[in-house]
């Protein structure tokens, strides 16, 4: 059996490349057109975003670790609270949306940021004003209703 010199097959490699090398550019060819075509056709979305410290009110001027559980707790239940029906509908009366709370529920994502005290909020649309007012408007009226449910226990236990 005689083994051929390396330059010989380097030199077949090379034949073989040359020959279909037509058929590679013109696989690379398509996929990048109608990549690009593809592109064109889609809808855009852009996403608005804001982030929520949820901090308790100190009882005392210390910090302790039961202060900073407490404050993650509350974190965890604010970020649900924010994603229930009054919130949602309070957004879509405040800025006269044309949506319904199953939609406005489907552009929103509250995440709560792992072992803090932080909410992120992400509101995704095809018109980024719409998206940002909306993400701006959300915090609005959970600050709203979680400082007027806050007065009116302060009002109870007075």
């Amino acid at each position: 059996m005689e083994t051929k010199p390396f330059s010989d097959e380097l030199r077949e490699y090379i034949g073989l490349a040359r020959r279909w090398a037509w058929l590679l550019i013109l696989v690379t060819l398509l996929a990048g057109v109608s990549t690009f075509l593809f592109s064109k056709r889609m809808t855009p979305v852009y996403q608005a975003s804001t982030t929520l410290l949820i901090n308790e009110a100190p009882s005392t001027r210390t910090t302790d670790y039961s202060s900073i559980l407490t404050s993650e707790r509350l974190a965890r239940t604010y970020s649900e609270i924010l994603v229930k029906t009054p919130v949602f509908e309070a957004v879509i009366a405040n800025l006269g949306l044309d949506l319904k709370v199953k939609d406005l529920e489907k552009m929103v994502t509250v995440d709560l940021v792992r072992d803090t005290q932080l909410i992120d909020i992400s509101v995704e649309d095809t018109d980024a004003v719409r998206a940002t007012n909306i993400a701006n408007e959300l915090v609005k009226v959970f600050i709203d209703q979680t400082s007027n449910l806050q007065a009116s226990r302060y009002a109870a236990s007075k």
